[in-house]
């Protein structure tokens, strides 16, 4: 396997290769329509979120999303991990780098609405279920919450 690094989306061709890669692993498999243009100009897009990518031999495989929502509360969104890379560090590596990056800008919580499935992992970062699951898009989603002051962190050996 080859090294993957983690490291922000920076060119207009990066974030359209990060909407291609998000697209593919969250949307096409719910037979969505393909839309890979974000929604606002690269100039808005990097002064509101963070976005990672995941990059393995010139390839997006991996990509996450942090938005702050007030001074003091983030919310962690698309994180999608090509399935060949799936179960290797690389989706621990982009939710860490993320946490780190809210730690970093001051906000104490983070929220995620995560995937049925996909529950226990962000229990490896100490977010906690928050209300009743809800149907969206047809699939079980709960939100869940980080108390950042509390959080864990997870190193990950993975390249």
């Amino acid at each position: 396997m080859y090294p993957v690094e983690i490291r922000s989306a920076s060119t207009l061709r990066e974030f359209e290769a990060m909407y291609a890669q998000r697209w593919t692993v969250l949307r096409h498999p719910l037979k969505m329509e393909c839309s890979l243009q974000p929604n606002q100009p690269l100039d808005s897009l990097e002064q509101t979120a963070y976005h990672l990518i995941a990059v393995c031999n010139q390839a997006i495989v991996g990509s996450a999303r942090l938005c702050h929502l007030t001074p003091t509360l983030g919310s962690l969104s698309y994180v999608a991990v090509s399935i060949e890379f799936q179960r290797q560090g690389v989706g621990t590596r982009l939710v860490q780098a993320l946490l780190d990056q809210a730690r970093l800008d001051g906000l104490s919580q983070v929220r995620v609405m995560a995937r049925a499935d996909t529950i226990s992992f962000y229990e490896r970062f100490d977010f906690r279920a928050q209300g009743d699951v809800i149907y969206y898009l047809g699939i079980a989603h709960q939100f869940m919450l980080c108390q950042l002051s509390s959080a864990a962190s997870i190193s990950s050996s993975t390249p």
